[in-house]
């Protein structure tokens, strides 16, 4: 432990003095010092005083009183940022879309999934394992009170795949989306995520404007591509007016046509790695 050498108090106090201290008051032996920016001292000894307590106990309660102004000033700072910190988290809260997790048959004209169905309606060219891994019926056989429906099925390579759907009854839209814990084409595994929540009426229109950029109606459903096995595949399709069925396939999408699917992913809430599969 370090030890303090003899001052004479009149020495510390011109030493003070030198660097900016004055004297506000005194009485007796006591002086109160004073400095700008700084908490005012009481000096509390007789010019000829001299041993080891006049530096050691003036600075020791010098640095007491700074130490406590110094924690206040922090304890201040740090009560604002948080309050800052909080008001910026709650708008950007109350700008971004809510994400409910919930059962999709809790929403309105939900496409229940039923196995007979499934077995009874599914196309020849479609997997039945698909919409039963998904738990999920086929687009074309949604219920009468769907108007228009779109469904993304990402199967990555390397990735879990992942189902996306949106539909619209009425002026009323939803989205649910699930997400499994196999990778690949090989085995459809289980459910490991399912998010659901309706739809604003401006997400609805935001999406069907993208369609409409992309022509989406109008692509073939398939295209000649170079096919890769570390690749993915993307379908889209979409069901309207009249029970109108188109879908849409490919292992390298269009600009234009991966961002449909970039949009329908980000309406999800799923993390997922589909950037890596993009050109």
């Amino acid at each position: 432990m370090s030890q303090w050498s003899s001052a004479k108090a009149k020495r510390v106090l011109a030493a003070l003095l030198r660097i900016g201290w004055s004297i506000k008051r005194e009485s007796s032996s006591h002086k109160i010092l004073s400095r700008p920016g700084w908490p005012d001292m009481v000096f509390a000894f007789h010019d000829k005083d001299e041993n080891s307590s006049v530096g050691r106990n003036f600075l020791t309660a010098f640095a007491s009183k700074n130490f406590v102004r110094r924690l206040a000033v922090g304890a201040i700072t740090t009560t604002i940022a948080f309050a800052l910190g909080t008001a910026c988290a709650a708008i950007w809260i109350s700008r971004r879309p809510t994400l409910i997790s919930t059962s999709p048959s809790s929403l309105d004209c939900a496409p229940l999934y039923d196995a007979a169905v499934v077995a009874e309606r599914t196309s020849e060219d479609d997997d039945p394992q698909l919409f039963v891994a998904f738990q999920e019926p086929p687009l074309y056989a949604m219920p009468d009170c769907v108007d228009e429906a779109y469904s993304l099925t990402w199967i990555p390579a390397f990735h879990p795949p992942v189902l996306v759907r949106v539909w619209r009854s009425g002026d009323r839209a939803f989205m649910v989306a699930k997400e499994l814990d196999s990778k690949g084409w090989s085995k459809f595994g289980n459910l490991k995520d399912i998010q659901a929540r309706p739809l604003t009426k401006f997400e609805w229109r935001d999406f069907s404007d993208l369609l409409n950029r992309a022509s989406y109606w109008q692509l073939p459903s398939t295209s000649n591509e170079v096919l890769s096995e570390d690749g993915a595949a993307w379908v889209v399709d979409g069901l309207r007016a009249n029970k109108q069925y188109h879908w849409v396939r490919r292992r390298v999408p269009s600009e234009q046509y991966a961002e449909i699917c970039k949009h329908l992913i980000r309406l999800s809430g799923l993390e997922t790695a589909h950037a890596l599969y993009l050109p």
